[in-house]
């Protein structure tokens, strides 16, 4: 009998944005042979905390349609989606899990075991935008053992740039950081949805300091809960020691 493309897994990402580019082709950089992604794409407006909750919302049922569909595991995109989902969402997730019977987890706490894994303590956070106030936001779990140490920001206005930004950006960012903050152990790229995974072992080896970009950690999480642990070299400590 012959295999389908995702023999080994098939991971679901219910994602934030109506167009999801660099994401998909990022996964693809990390996933091993008999691994596909599996997207549902959500929109929404994210200006105020209503909508952001209404879009958060909207990627609970967009996971579910996942696993109607047969995926091994879902992550559920946005931080500041998940975070306005409020208390109610680890429950939610809780009888998800129950109900497909795989694991629902979001890009929250993906982040938030990422920078455990790797003992951040320290952080520099880089993002593309030109600074929205969301890129603040630490996974809850973690907010109490890390310092954002300084934030940079690209200067890039909305998504619409999103599949358009240089890949040199966020080493470009991190150098900066670390030269003007030599503390710095961490340093976190925001957003999945600007490229980073192929600078990741690079600014990693240049600047000695943790890398973890959301897209990284998205991909990561997935992979480890549909029971997939392999060993990844070339993107990271995230992925090739934990």
């Amino acid at each position: 009998m012959s295999k389908s493309y995702g023999f080994r897994a098939r991971v679901g990402y219910a994602c934030p944005p109506r167009v999801a580019e660099v994401f998909v082709y990022e996964f693809y950089k990390i996933a091993p042979p008999g691994v596909t992604l599996a997207i549902s794409t959500v929109g929404g407006g994210r200006s105020t905390l209503e909508e952001r909750r209404e879009a958060g919302m909207r990627l609970i049922d967009a996971g579910e349609e996942l696993a109607r569909n047969g995926v091994n595991a879902v992550v559920l995109g946005g931080e500041p989606l998940n975070a306005a989902v409020g208390d109610e969402l680890p429950g939610i997730l809780e009888s998800l899990t129950e109900r497909y019977g795989i694991p629902f987890t979001t890009s929250m706490t993906a982040q938030a075991l990422a920078l455990q894994a790797l003992g951040a303590r320290r952080i520099a956070v880089l993002s593309y935008n030109d600074r929205d106030g969301s890129e603040d936001l630490l996974p809850d779990d973690t907010s109490g053992n890390i310092e954002i140490v300084v934030q940079k920001h690209a200067g890039y206005p909305g998504v619409h740039h999103l599949g358009r930004i240089p890949v040199d950006v966020a080493p470009q960012l991190a150098r900066e950081a670390v030269r003007e903050h030599p503390e710095i152990d961490t340093i976190k790229i925001a957003c999945a949805h600007q490229p980073s995974v192929e600078a990741i072992d690079a600014i990693e080896q240049e600047l000695g300091v943790g890398v973890m970009s959301a897209s990284q950690a998205i991909t990561w999480q997935g992979l480890r809960q549909a029971g997939i642990s392999d060993s990844i070299p070339g993107k990271g400590r995230l992925l090739r020691d934990f």
